[in-house]
């Protein structure tokens, strides 16, 4: 103890000295102070179990992956991406990483080369590639994986990389796992390209219109008190031809540009009004009472320019 009451650790390293029957008579050595060397390997050691602490229990996949050699800094990033795919290994992972790739424990991944769940496809390349030109840093960048079984897996990845002496030796990194986000936005990519080969397609003529505005106004006039539309219409015609130029044409079909007439879908994407005859006036004055009477469903027969 320091005689301000504060513990010391030292280092005695000491030698002795024996007479010619062997028995000890001196020894002589040195004392060092290495209290503060000792106080940053207990502060290291507390600060490396609260990072394992937070990495096992954290939701978030956390990974860290080591290179078999260091990589050079001063490559291409060409040959740096080799590098990386071929000395890459995962040195540590957390339970939900692990788990993310149907492994049971962590464990089963240490050692593991990286090609093993993030194999070299030219969209993993070009990933790479980024990394390593952003000084082997990136931010949510989207890869391509595999689990265990082969079963594919989208990432979300955050990576940096440690570099010390011109090398860079590991990276440590999170992921977030987006498979079913982008599956799912997948599916509904191919269903509206589903829908809209049946639209163009089809042997009828399809009109797709946006009366958002039209609806709105018809919802102010209630608010006013009208409540019988077929007498407000009949004595307001400026009002269906103001909702005629407001329903504004979002597509067409190709089947409604040879009933029309039209050249092109440019021509018809501008109002109803190009198209419309008395008789075409009065099946979209139907077409507003339906609106204003809340019906989801309307039909008519009518003519069209």
């Amino acid at each position: 103890f320091h005689p301000d009451g504060t513990m010391r650790w030292v280092l005695a390293q000491g030698r002795g000295f024996y007479d010619p029957a062997g028995e000890p008579y001196r020894m002589s050595g040195i004392v060092l102070d290495i209290s503060d060397r000792k106080q940053a390997e207990v502060a290291l050691q507390e600060s490396e179990e609260r990072y394992r602490f937070l990495v096992e229990n954290t939701s978030d996949m956390v990974f860290r992956v080591g290179l078999r050699q260091p990589l050079p800094l001063n490559l291409p990033v060409e040959q740096a991406v080799d590098w990386i795919f071929r000395e890459a290994f995962y040195i540590a992972v957390n339970d939900g990483f692990a788990r993310a790739y149907s492994y049971d424990r962590f464990q089963d991944l240490v050692g593991k080369p990286l090609s093993d769940l993030f194999p070299r496809t030219p969209e993993n390349e070009a990933m790479e590639c980024v990394l390593v030109a952003n000084g082997h840093r990136i931010i949510e960048a989207q890869t391509e994986e595999i689990d265990r079984y082969g079963r594919r897996k989208v990432m979300l990845n955050s990576i940096v990389g440690r570099i010390e002496d011109g090398y860079v030796y590991d990276y440590i990194g999170t992921a977030r796992d987006i498979t079913e986000r982008v599956l799912a936005e997948e599916a509904l990519v191919a269903q509206e390209q589903r829908y809209r080969h049946i639209f163009t397609s089809v042997g009828v003529s399809i009109w797709e219109e946006d009366f958002s505005q039209v609806k709105a106004a018809i919802d102010q006039l209630k608010a006013t008190g009208i409540q019988d539309f077929q007498q407000y219409f009949a004595a307001h015609p400026e009002f269906v031809q103001w909702a005629i130029a407001a329903i504004r044409i979002i597509d067409v079909n190709d089947i409604t540009l040879e009933m029309t007439g039209a050249q092109d879908k440019a021509q018809l994407l501008t109002s109803l009004q190009e198209i419309c005859l008395p008789e075409t006036i009065q099946a979209i004055t139907d077409e507003l009472l339906a609106i204003a009477a809340g019906e989801t469903f309307f039909q008519s027969e009518t003519v069209i320019r």
